[in-house]
């Protein structure tokens, strides 16, 4: 009886290095593009975050047909300057402008370590970094007056030059929030 001999299936040694190689120059190339969609994804979703805490704090104005405040805070207990830290949301029912014992934060978003974010808030000092809404659902100064315009800037840490990864968020002495695109400088 003779046996047929099966032939030996696989990859050589030849074969199986051509093939890393290949993968490794396919993973070269594509790599800075990946990296290049994380950062724009990153900074997309702060953007629809950001734009979120914005219309709750007006809604949450309107509803109580009081004041709301959207404002820089690191721990969501106190409000701060810097927007890169995070932000809170909190109902100024008593009407007094302070975040005392006995007002309600409403939320508190922790923000991406990875994205920069800067508020150019008319009308407000450098030291204060808040959206503040009236019952009204309109955007106001402390003292009460609606405010000319407002900005807040958002881009990754790492921004190459032209690349269109900045978002202006605008707010709207209406109230009315809409985002721009822009690039990098």
């Amino acid at each position: 009886m003779t046996r047929s001999v099966k032939p030996q299936s696989g990859f050589t040694l030849v074969e199986l290095m051509v093939t890393l190689s290949v993968l490794a120059i396919l993973a070269a190339v594509a790599l800075p593009s990946f990296q290049d969609s994380i950062r724009l994804n990153r900074v997309s979703t702060e953007n629809n975050e950001l734009i979120a805490a914005l219309n709750l704090a007006r809604t949450e104005a309107i509803k109580t047909r009081s004041f709301a405040e959207l404002c820089a805070s690191a721990d969501g207990t106190a409000c701060g300057v810097d927007w890169s830290q995070g932000w809170m949301v909190w109902s100024d029912i008593n009407r007094n402008g302070a975040l005392d014992a006995g007002t309600e934060v409403v939320r508190f978003e922790r923000a991406d370590p990875q994205v920069t974010a800067v508020a150019n808030i008319a009308g407000i000092d450098a030291g204060t970094s808040a959206v503040r809404y009236n019952g009204r659902g309109q955007p106001v100064l402390p003292a009460g007056t609606v405010f000319p315009a407002n900005v807040i800037t958002l881009h990754p840490l790492t921004c190459a030059a032209g690349a269109e990864h900045l978002r202006n968020i605008l707010i709207a002495r209406t109230g009315q929030i809409r985002t721009l695109r822009g690039v990098c400088s």
